[in-house]
This record gives C-alpha cells, sequence and structure tokens, in this order.
C-alpha cells in the first residue's frame, strides 16, 4: 500500500503539483488572513488543534512545492527560505491587519516543524525513487 502511494506521488507531472501547490498556498493564506468572526465558524475547540493545523497545513504547502520543482535541487533553499519566510509573514500580517487575529510565536514553531517535515517526507520519497528506479 505503501510503495503504491509512493509511486504515485513521486510520478504526478510538475504541472499538477503546481496546480496544486498554487491551490494550497491560496487556500493557507484565505484561512490565515480572514477575520476571526469568519475563522469561528470553522473552529473545532480542541487544544493544541490550532497547532496542530499549522503543522499539517506546512507539512503539505511544502511537500507540494518542493514536489513541484523535484528536478531542480539549486532552488530547494529558496522553496524552503520562501515558506518559512511565508509563515512568519503571516503571523505578522494577523498582527497588523487588525482581523482580531493573534500573532502567535507558536504558530510560527508549528509552521517551521511541519515545513521540516515536509522537507523529510520530501526526501525519503527521493529516497524510494532512487531505491525502486
Amino acid at each position: 500500500m505503501t510503495s503504491k502511494l509512493f509511486s504515485f506521488l513521486l510520478y504526478l507531472p510538475s504541472k499538477i503539483w503546481l496546480w496544486f501547490s498554487i491551490v494550497w498556498t491560496i487556500l493557507l493564506l484565505t484561512l490565515s488572513l480572514i477575520s476571526v468572526r469568519q475563522a469561528a465558524r470553522f473552529s473545532i475547540d480542541v487544544i493544541g488543534f490550532d497547532k496542530l493545523g499549522h503543522f499539517v497545513f506546512y507539512t503539505v504547502l511544502t511537500l507540494s512545492w518542493l514536489m513541484t520543482f523535484k528536478e531542480k535541487k539549486q532552488i530547494r533553499y529558496v522553496i524552503i527560505g520562501s515558506i518559512i519566510s511565508f509563515g512568519i509573514l503571516i503571523e505578522i500580517l494577523q498582527l497588523k491587519m487588525g482581523v482580531g487575529r493573534a500573532f502567535e510565536y507558536f504558530d510560527m514553531l508549528a509552521n517551521i516543524i511541519g515545513t521540516l517535515c515536509g522537507i523529510v517526507i520530501f526526501y525519503n520519497l527521493n529516497k524510494y525513487r532512487n531505491i525502486a528506479d
């Protein structure tokens, strides 16, 4: 089962990854910057769920952008740096925009840990591809 999933993810065309990455980025940006009143409709009141959401969203964000450009090793650090910067910028915007959202260091930490997890998954997928080929 795992090998089929790995194969499916590895051999998706870059154009599909690109479209997914763009949509995921827009979704993340939208959910991060909507007002508290609008966000409350999507809220699940569980301790830690917010941080888990940050972690999952940034894991997928990182993995999708790295998979989009999997053949271009020279821009991987740019992608990773951009995603980390994106997460920090969103937290700053939440503070400055006045929509009732809060700046939280733990959100940034969850974003960064999610990014690191996405990197690990990406490298493990590539290692699998090298073994499978």
